[in-house]
């Protein structure tokens, strides 16, 4: 509900831990407090994905959730990457698979906001299944509490979520998500303009997207363009500001980069390519990321998220600015908590596992960068 917006959050001071804590393997609730992720339940899932669809859409998925993390919980980009959603049986699916871990309501705990996120999902597809081909579609969800009961009720939401689809044809749909400083953003004016779009009240306003975007330029150049409405790592010491132009600029931007990627259909499904994952692979991943956050930001990385807010710092003021060597040392500290250093070999070609790619052959260090064998990598 549009009411919820007005829960004044508590005042919360992010925890603080040093990496060292954060690369210790962890139960599922600490991991998320510390990080915002889970390498437990990745894994379940990646396994469960793995059983029902393959390895090769069970292993995008992982590195789609990196990318998402990257870029939502370090870099705290207000704009997401766009995605497609499927059209199975009158609901949505992240993959054009017809089965329960794909289908995204199943996705959303019932017991968050008391049932009202998952009404309001469900009101959302089904406006996206009756749309017109071309047409924009909206859902509003508030900043404030996930819920009063736990584990729900530990939980705040310090960003609302607003919700964009946009009906491709009839079998998929793009979808495109912004997040919201209501403390900055004229959200209440930007809603009343669309029909009071809300958590409970999914709106389609029947514009097509290029006539969306136009609006919102009008609805800038009404509330100033250059207004700051949203701040990325707002307590780092390089915050990044977004002027609402900015903002609108940038979903243009992310739309019409999206639509000139070639249809999921047309590309090759790498059938044959295989991933041993475990549980630590998936942390190191993670970790990896931290780290080189912490490398461009004077050893400390600041983390942005839906499910946590915390900071995660060197142990130690030691050769670099993360107090470690890099993990391109392999006899370095953060190699042994990694794993890294694991099967080391005075052959340079036979030495760690990749953590992206799990590439054994050729990985190396060159001018003090750990460099993946795999020239595809996306380490690399």
């Amino acid at each position: 509900m549009i009411a919820e917006r007005q829960i004044i959050a508590p005042n919360r001071e992010p925890s603080i831990f040093t990496f060292d804590q954060a690369a210790r393997i962890h139960s599922p609730e600490r991991e998320m407090q510390m990080i915002g992720v889970s390498s437990q339940y990745e894994l379940e899932r990646y396994r469960k994905v793995s059983a029902a669809a393959g390895e090769a859409i069970a292993f995008e998925e992982i590195q789609r959730n990196k990318r998402a993390f990257e870029r939502e919980f370090l870099e705290d980009i207000p704009i997401s990457e766009p995605h497609s959603y499927f059209h199975i049986n009158g609901e949505l699916y992240s993959e054009e698979i017809d089965h329960d871990l794909f289908r995204i309501t199943s996705q959303t705990d019932p017991r968050e906001r008391e049932g009202q996120t998952l009404a309001g999902l469900n009101r959302f597809q089904e406006q996206v299944m009756k749309a017109k081909v071309g047409e924009t579609l909206m859902w509003y969800s508030p900043a404030g509490p996930a819920g009063h009961t736990e584990p729900f009720s530990n939980i705040y939401y310090e960003s609302g979520r607003l919700y964009l689809a946009v009906k491709d044809k009839d079998s998929q749909s793009t979808h495109i998500d912004i997040k919201i400083n209501e403390a900055q953003f004229p959200i209440r004016e930007l809603l009343s303009h669309y029909g009071n779009c809300a958590l409970d009240n999914p709106t389609n306003p029947h514009i097509s997207i290029e006539d969306f975007i136009t609006s919102l330029y009008q609805f800038a150049q009404i509330n100033d363009p250059r207004r700051i409405v949203y701040t990325s790592r707002r307590d780092s010491k390089n915050p990044a500001h977004h002027s609402l132009v900015k903002i609108i600029n940038e979903i243009t931007n992310q739309i019409n980069l999206y639509r000139q990627l070639p249809d999921i259909s047309t590309l090759t499904n790498p059938t044959q390519q295989t991933h041993r994952i475990t549980q630590q692979n998936i942390q190191n991943m993670y970790l990896m990321a931290i780290q080189s956050h912490m490398d461009r930001n004077d050893g400390e990385a600041r983390l942005y998220g839906c499910s946590t807010t915390s900071v995660i710092t060197s142990n130690q003021e030691v050769g670099s600015s993360t107090g470690f060597a890099g993990i391109s040392n392999r006899y370095s500290t953060l190699s042994r908590m990694m794993g890294l250093g694991e099967g080391i070999s005075k052959n340079d070609d036979e030495c760690i596992t990749c953590p992206y790619c799990n590439n054994e052959k050729g990985n190396r260090k060159i001018n003090g960068k750990y460099v993946c064998g795999n020239e595809d990598c996306e380490s690399n």
